[in-house]
Formats: C-alpha cells, structure tokens, sequence
C-alpha cells in the first residue's frame, strides 16, 4: 500500500500474510507483521507506536508530523533445524523485535531471543542451566535494560534421579543501564530431595 501526493508525503505500508525465506538462506524463515515507511512532512501512520517518552524526548510536539523513519510491528527470524537441540525438536532458534523504529536519531525496539541454550548444555559450577529467552531494550541506540531467564537444575539431582533430574527451577535476571543485576528464582512445582540427613522440600 502506497501513497503519494508529492514527493514530501510518501507513506508505504508493508505487510505479509505468511512466513517467507529469501534466496540464498534457505531454512531460515522471516516473519514481518506492519512495516510503515514514512517519508511525509505532512502526515503520520496512526498505528506507529513510539517507546514510552520517545516523543517528549526526541520529537517536537507541534511539527510531530514531519518526523521520517520507518516502522515495523514485529521482525521475527527463525534458524534452520540445524541450530535446534535434538532434545527439543518442537523449539526451533528464534530472535526478533517488536516495535522496530528506525530514524535519525538511531535504532529503537524491543529485542529479543529465543531457546538460546538448552538446559543439558548449560553448566555452571555443577548447575545445570539453560537459557531459554533474552530480551533488550534499546531507545535512540543506548540500551535502556536487557533481561534472561531460563531453568536452573539443583546439583543434588543427578542423572540417575528419575523422580526429580526434570525438575528444575526457574529464573529471570534483568540488567538495568547501570549494570545493575536484578534475579529472581522460582519453583515450577515442588522439588523435594534429600541433603544430609534432612529432607528439604521447595514448594511454588
């Protein structure tokens, strides 16, 4: 969809109904939902949604229609079966951003990944971890907050625990812009296992 009265009010919108790939990258597969690209000093697409604040700190108010960029709802990439863990065949390696905006003061958006590192890889001083999403915060081209989450295996639980080696606890950490580490950690369900003499049960 495009619409021009001059060459100073150019509006495009663009959007695709399915998934595509491009020739070249086979097995990767691009989903694109909205992209407006707005080249108007007269008019704006209604449905481009600014960062919280973006607007007061970047834009003048009262000429807000001559602003120019280009907009997209949600730019998703997901990686050829060779990248996923064969123990999560249904969980393909995945990133994007929601609410790409892209003018002359920079890159905005939220980012974000996805089945990033499966839980039978990730090892921490005997932990068993994995990190299943991570997400970014970026307005103007400075990173507003950056966060991950993901399980945490308890490294009383061994291989040959049947009852409780696919029992694990959740996580998610958010990195402020001053380097700052926030972390809270969760049960899914109850965990009991025994330590020493004593039993210890965690309960969600």
């Amino acid at each position: 969809n495009v619409r021009i009265s001059n060459w100073n009010d150019v509006i495009t919108t663009v959007t695709f109904d399915k998934s595509f790939q491009l020739n070249g990258l086979k097995g990767i597969v691009f989903n694109v939902t909205d992209a407006f690209f707005d080249l108007s000093d007269y008019r704006n697409n209604p449905d481009i949604v600014y960062p919280q604040g973006y607007r007061q700190k970047y834009l003048q108010e009262e000429n807000l229609n001559t602003w120019r960029g280009i907009y997209v709802k949600n730019l998703s990439v997901s990686l050829p079966k060779a990248f996923k863990d064969k123990e999560r065949e249904n969980e393909l390696v995945s990133f994007g951003v929601n609410d790409l905006l892209i003018d002359n003061n920079g890159i905005s958006g939220l980012f974000y990944a996805q089945n990033i590192l499966p839980v039978t890889r990730g090892n921490a001083s005997g932990w068993k971890f994995s990190v299943d999403s991570m997400r970014l915060a970026i307005e103007a081209n400075h990173l507003l907050r950056a966060g991950f989450g993901g399980k945490i295996g308890l490294p009383v639980n061994n291989d040959y625990d049947t009852a409780n080696k696919r029992k694990f606890l959740g996580y998610s950490a958010i990195i402020t812009a001053s380097a700052d580490y926030v972390c809270r950690v969760s049960t899914f369900e109850s965990v009991d296992f025994d330590i020493w003499k004593a039993k210890v049960l965690l309960k969600p």
